[in-house]
């Protein structure tokens, strides 16, 4: 990942003036990558492993020490000598920001804030790499911004907007909340606030927006931004030019229809027959994506140079909670690798150009090295793409 420092005031300009102004971008070009994503709900099973698309697999070891003990690791940014990894727990006086280093996997934690007073946060949610000098994170309605030795760079609040992320060229994508009455959902603005182009028009009632999903509509796959609105069919490559369709999933009548995006009851329901949660990761030349249906996870790898379908299975294992008497479905049918001839199961958790990096959970790092600690850490797996 490569982009350059951000200068933090082009957010003042553009809160009155969104959506105002110029027109939204032709993005009626068919060069897009289908998915007939109906088509997977059959049994379908495609067998691969991760290593036959694979140049090289490595593991990157996470230290373990009393001082430095993840709850749940998830790694949110990387550069060519570190990865960038928060801590997940239930409270946030446990979260904090670290890098890893990619070599030995020392972690150096630079963001541990906890508290009410200036710079600090409350809580901690959404964190991204703005730049490759600047993290952000979400927390009391607002995205605080700090570099990465942990000096408070200031906030954006997020009452007239809700993500953003900087183009390569040094402009910014910004996208507004599902509730806003605003003729646009997204526009580009210059480094002063300044407004380019408006994105994608908002003609859809609110409603049929569901609730908010804070930040994940902005991924960056290899060096390039892309946006899809929560249960949109198309994940759109944007430029300062256009919001262009990158690749297009076509759902048919297991489309989930707009009354059930508004009743998250509806939408978890065991009898609801429709395609959801879809979530698609965009590494090398191959599309990673997993979706829910008939309560079972589907998992499938694509090749979008050639169009096939390198990778699918739907199986998925059961998990009782004795405490409830419930029984519910887990997924495991992440896709196979064997890493020093131990056959483990991974799923990209952050894409960077031509390379995924997941996480190696505790029970697996313990089959992989019998002698680490009970207490140890997950590690890393990094995988470089054919």
């Amino acid at each position: 990942m490569k982009r350059s420092s951000i200068l933090p005031i082009f957010i003042i300009g553009m809160l009155s003036a969104f959506g105002l102004t110029a027109c939204h971008e032709d993005t009626s070009e068919t060069d897009y990558f289908l998915i007939e994503l109906d088509k997977l709900t059959d049994k379908v099973k495609v067998g691969t492993t991760l290593n036959d698309i694979a140049e090289s697999v490595r593991v990157i070891p996470v230290e373990t020490s009393d001082s430095v003990l993840f709850g749940s690791l998830s790694i949110v940014g990387a550069t060519d000598t570190h990865i960038l990894a928060y801590n997940i727990s239930n409270s946030a006086m446990y979260q904090y920001v670290c890098m890893i280093d990619k070599e030995d996997g020392s972690v150096h934690i630079f963001l541990n804030k906890y508290g009410q007073g200036p710079g600090e946060y409350s809580s901690m949610s959404n964190v991204f790499m703005e730049s490759d000098t600047v993290v952000s994170l979400y927390s009391d309605n607002k995205y605080m911004r700090y570099n990465l030795q942990g000096k408070y760079l200031g906030s954006v609040s997020t009452d007239s907007i809700n993500a953003y992320a900087r183009l390569p060229d040094g402009n910014y994508y910004v996208t507004q909340p599902y509730t806003s009455p605003a003729p646009y959902r997204t526009a580009v603005y210059d480094e002063n606030g300044q407004l380019i182009r408006n994105g994608i028009p908002n003609d859809r009632p609110a409603a049929e927006y569901g609730f908010r999903v804070i930040g994940k509509e902005l991924p960056v796959y290899n060096d390039r931004l892309f946006y899809r609105e929560f249960y949109g069919d198309t994940l759109y490559q944007v430029t300062t030019e256009a919001d262009k369709p990158y690749i297009v999933l076509r759902l048919g009548a297991l489309k989930l229809p707009p009354e059930l995006i508004t009743a998250y009851q509806q939408l978890v329901n065991p009898s609801n027959n429709h395609i959801r949660f879809v979530t698609v990761y965009v590494a090398s030349h191959y599309c990673f994506l997993v979706f829910i249906y008939n309560q079972d996870y589907y998992y499938s790898i694509w090749d979008m140079d050639n169009g096939e379908l390198v990778y699918a299975n739907n199986t998925a294992h059961l998990s009782t909670d004795e405490s409830a008497g419930t029984t519910t479905k887990r997924p495991s049918a992440t896709i196979p690798v064997t890493v020093n001839n131990v056959e483990l199961n991974a799923w990209p958790m952050y894409c960077d150009n031509n390379t995924i990096y997941c996480i190696i959970n505790p029970t697996n790092v313990l089959k992989l090295y019998p002698n680490a600690p009970e207490d140890t850490n997950p590690m890393i797996l990094e995988v470089k793409l054919k």
